[in-house]
C-alpha cells in the first residue's frame, strides 16, 4: 500500500479518526500581520477588470464555469477580503467571526482590528502554546478569542449555536477537506441570515503543487499526477529536505501521509456552494504562471493528463480560487 495517499479512496477510508493532540507550535513563534495593502488592492482590482476578459479568451473553457473573474496568480489579498466583509455587513463591531484552519492563530488575529465581539478559531492540528500566547496578547474586553482543535468533517459543529455566526473565513483549507458539501452545509447552518462565507483555497489537486510538496524545480510540480506509486514515493523522499514552503506545523509529509486533500476540480467547488443554496457574491479563479511554463516545456503531458484524469485544460492551469458567499 502506498505510504503517501493520492486518491479519494485513500482519503475517505484511511484517515485517522482520533485527533493527534501533539502540540505542534513553533517555539518562539511571533505573529506577523499584513501591511496596509489598500493601494495595492485597488491596483489589483483595476488589473482584474482589464485582464479577466483577456484571460477568458485565452481559456475559453472558463465560459462553462460560473467564476466571475479569472486572474493570474493570487489577486485578492486577505486584507481585501476582510474589508469586503466589513463593508457588506456595515462593520463587524458586536459580531462573531469563525476562522476555519487557523494554524498558529495569525489568520484569526488579523480580524481583531475590525473589533468583532468574538473570534472563534479552529484547526485540525493542535497549536495550543501559540493559541494561548495569542489570547494573552490580543484578547480584549471588546474582542474575545477562542481556539479549538477540531475536525470539521468528522465532528458535528456542536461548539456553535446554529445561526450565531456573522462571518466564516478560511484560507488554504477547503482543498484539504474530504467532504466539502458536508462542511459547506454545516457552515450555512452556523451562519446568521445574510451571513458571509469567505475563502481562498489552493493549490488545487490537479494544478501545479497540488500535493503541497512545493519542490524547488518547476519540473517536479506535477509529479503527483505524472509518477507511478513507487516513483512518487522515491520522489517525495528525495525532495523532502528542499520543500520551499511551510504548512505551519505540517511540514514534510504530514498532509501526504494523511491524504488531506479534496481532489476536486475548480468547478466542483462552485457546484458545492451553489447546491448548498448560497448566493455567490464574488468568485475568482487564479491561473498559474508555473503551469504556463510547464506545459510549454512538456506539451504532450497536457494531453496525457487531460485524457488520464478526464480534465479540462483550465483544471490543470488553476492554482486556486477565492469566493465570497452569502447565506440567503
Amino acid at each position: 500500500m502506498a505510504k503517501y495517499k493520492r486518491n479519494r479512496q485513500a482519503l475517505n477510508s484511511e484517515l485517522p479518526c482520533v485527533l493527534d493532540v501533539t502540540d505542534r507550535s513553533l517555539p518562539g513563534h511571533s505573529f506577523n500581520f499584513e501591511k496596509d495593502r489598500r493601494l495595492k488592492d485597488f491596483l489589483c482590482i483595476v488589473r482584474e477588470r482589464i485582464m479577466s476578459p483577456l484571460l477568458k479568451l485565452k481559456y475559453p473553457e472558463s465560459a462553462s464555469m460560473s467564476f466571475g473573474l479569472i486572474a493570474k496568480e493570487w489577486s485578492m489579498s486577505l486584507q481585501r477580503q476582510r474589508l469586503f466583509c466589513s463593508r457588506i455587513l456595515g462593520g463587524l463591531k458586536g459580531k462573531t467571526v469563525l476562522v476555519l484552519g487557523c494554524g498558529y492563530g495569525g489568520d484569526a488575529l488579523a480580524w481583531v482590528s475590525l473589533a468583532p465581539a468574538r473570534i472563534i478559531a479552529v484547526d485540525i492540528v493542535n497549536y495550543e502554546s501559540c493559541w494561548q500566547k495569542a489570547i494573552s496578547l490580543y484578547s480584549t474586553e471588546q474582542t474575545k478569542l477562542d481556539f479549538y482543535q477540531f475536525d470539521l468533517v468528522a465532528n458535528d459543529w456542536d461548539f456553535l449555536v446554529p445561526g450565531s455566526v456573522d462571518v466564516i473565513f478560511s484560507y488554504a483549507v477547503l482543498e484539504h477537506l474530504s467532504d466539502l458539501p458536508l462542511v459547506i452545509e454545516r457552515a450555512k447552518n452556523a451562519l446568521k441570515p445574510e451571513g458571509l462565507f469567505v475563502a481562498s483555497y489552493g493549490p488545487l489537486w490537479y494544478g501545479p503543487h497540488g500535493d503541497h510538496t512545493f519542490p524547488k524545480s518547476e519540473d517536479d510540480c506535477y509529479n503527483h499526477l505524472l509518477l507511478g506509486d513507487n516513483e512518487y514515493q522515491a520522489y517525495v523522499e528525495r525532495i523532502i529536505g528542499e520543500w520551499a514552503h511551510s504548512e505551519n506545523g505540517n511540514d514534510g509529509t504530514f498532509l501526504l501521509e494523511r491524504g488531506y486533500y479534496s481532489y476536486l476540480r475548480p468547478n466542483e467547488y462552485l457546484e458545492a456552494f451553489a447546491s448548498a443554496g448560497f448566493e455567490i457574491l464574488l468568485s475568482i479563479i487564479n491561473i498559474s504562471s508555473i503551469a504556463d511554463r510547464y506545459f510549454k516545456k512538456y506539451p504532450k503531458r497536457l494531453i496525457e493528463f487531460k485524457e488520464k484524469f478526464k480534465l479540462k485544460t483550465i483544471d490543470l492551469y488553476a492554482s486556486g480560487s477565492t469566493i465570497i458567499l452569502r447565506k440567503l
